[in-house]
């Protein structure tokens, strides 16, 4: 990636910051997820905590691609950790955090896109900056988690 993409991308996603936090609230709060995870019955049954969180987090920061970030928490969702929980609403915990990925993913990438002028952006430099962006929700997601969850 050039060096105008990768600093025009960067500063979109410092700029940005808020966007992400919001979207993050968004998740925690729709179907009580926040309050899921600052739940007694949480605390004590382990249902989800901050590590299936930072499981999530790592992975970012070892894909190669968004999809693998989305097989990996489908994964996680099979194993019964927690991310099979369906909240409030009855949507599952995993469902509700693969919608919010995508639309950061998707809001983002087109904030950048305008930044660096979209034809010259060719696909593996997409993909290193969908992987950008999910690295800094990932990890902003993993700081909410933290701060919500008992276990």
């Amino acid at each position: 990636m050039n060096k105008e993409i990768r600093f025009s991308a960067q500063k979109v996603l410092k700029k940005e910051t808020n966007r992400f936090l919001k979207e993050i609230d968004r998740f925690m709060e729709e179907g009580g997820v926040g309050e899921l995870l600052a739940s007694e019955k949480n605390a004590k049954q382990r249902i989800l905590g901050k590590s299936q969180f930072k499981k999530l987090m790592d992975a970012a920061g070892e894909a190669s691609c968004i999809e693998e970030l989305l097989l990996f928490l489908s994964y996680q969702k099979s194993k019964k950790h927690g991310w099979e929980t369906p909240c409030s609403d009855g949507e599952e915990i995993a469902k509700k955090l693969a919608d919010s990925f995508i639309r950061i993913q998707d809001e983002i990438y087109k904030m950048i896109e305008c930044e660096t002028g979209a034809e010259n952006i060719e696909a593996d430099d997409e993909r290193v900056l969908r992987l950008m962006i999910a690295e800094k929700y990932l990890g902003y997601l993993y700081w909410k988690a933290s701060a919500v969850s008992k276990s």
